[in-house]
């Protein structure tokens, strides 16, 4: 019997856990509004082929902005190598399955930033992954898109 006591409690707390995090993480780290993300790759390429991936980020609130960082899934990044960064990122880091851009790069109020990743596919195959853009904190919450480029072999 304490045993059946002690699973329900624990089930119980964790739904009570959930239950904070669902409700004030949001609070805490609000997804950032009045910002307008694209996020343009060719669709196709060929093994060996040099590609763009640009990353268009609109101030549509009227202030000024940050964008903190601009963030690759590795599952993208199996397939296409990204060579460089334009604007140039202060610094990078992989990690939880992704590669994080460091840029701290201002956007004018009512402006834009075009955030260019210079690539190589070096893998044959259908590769997608998100690309996740902070911007104005280093909070918990970005703007994602997912990003897909099929890569066929040279011939």
């Amino acid at each position: 019997m304490a045993i059946v006591l002690w699973v329900v409690g624990g089930v119980v707390g964790l739904i009570v856990l959930v239950g904070i995090m669902v409700f004030f993480v949001p609070m805490l780290f609000p997804r950032p509004g009045g910002i307008e993300v694209s996020v343009d790759a060719p669709a196709m390429c060929r093994l060996g082929d040099e590609l763009q991936v640009r990353v268009s980020i609109r101030d549509t609130a009227g202030k000024p902005r940050t964008v903190h960082s601009v963030d690759v899934m590795t599952k993208y990044l199996n397939g296409i190598a990204i060579e460089s960064v334009v604007p140039k990122p202060t610094s990078s880091s992989a990690m939880l399955g992704s590669v994080a851009y460091y840029m701290e790069a201002p956007i004018a109020a009512g402006g834009a930033l075009e955030v260019i990743l210079e690539c190589k596919a070096v893998s044959v195959g259908d590769h997608s992954g998100d690309v996740l853009v902070y911007v104005d904190s280093k909070s918990l919450h970005s703007i994602n898109h997912v990003v897909r480029t099929v890569v066929s072999d040279k011939s």
